[in-house]
C-alpha cells in the first residue's frame, strides 16, 4: 500500500489546492501544473502551508509551496521528507515505546501506519 499512501496524499493535496482557489474539487487541479500558473500567489502560498502544517501537525518551511512548485513535487517532498510512507520490515506486535532519540512512528506496523495516515487525512477534509 505505499502506492495507496502516495495516492492518498496527492488526492488530499490536490483538496487542499482546489480550496486555496476556490474550486469544488481536487479533480480540477492538474498535478503537474505550476502553483504560479494556477494563481496561487504568495498570500495563497502561505495560507496552503499552513493549512498543511495544521492538518499534518508539523512545522513546516515557509517557502515550502515555492520550493516545490506543482502539486506532484509538493507530495514527493512531503512523503520523503516529512510523512514516512515506506518502512523497512512491518511488524504485527503492538507498538512499543520507542528509545529515545527515535520517532513513535518507526515502531508502528505499516497497516496501522496507514490507518492513521488515512485518519489524519480525514480529519483534514
Amino acid at each position: 500500500p505505499v502506492m495507496q499512501r502516495r495516492k492518498l496524499l496527492l488526492d488530499y493535496l490536490r483538496e487542499q489546492v482546489a480550496w486555496i482557489r476556490g474550486a469544488a474539487s481536487g479533480a480540477s487541479v492538474d498535478p503537474s501544473q505550476g502553483f504560479s500558473e494556477m494563481g496561487i500567489d504568495s498570500l495563497a502560498a502561505l495560507q496552503l502551508k499552513n493549512r498543511l502544517q495544521s492538518g499534518f501537525g508539523l512545522s513546516l518551511p515557509a517557502t515550502l509551496v515555492f520550493n516545490y512548485p506543482t502539486t506532484e513535487k509538493l507530495a514527493e517532498q512531503l512523503a520523503t521528507a516529512f510523512l514516512p510512507l515506506e518502512f523497512a520490515s512491518p511488524t504485527s506486535a503492538p507498538p512499543e515505546a520507542p528509545e529515545p532519540g527515535t520517532s513513535a512512528l518507526e515502531n508502528l506496523s505499516e497497516a496501522h501506519l496507514a490507518l492513521l495516515l488515512e485518519e489524519q487525512l480525514s480529519k483534514m477534509n
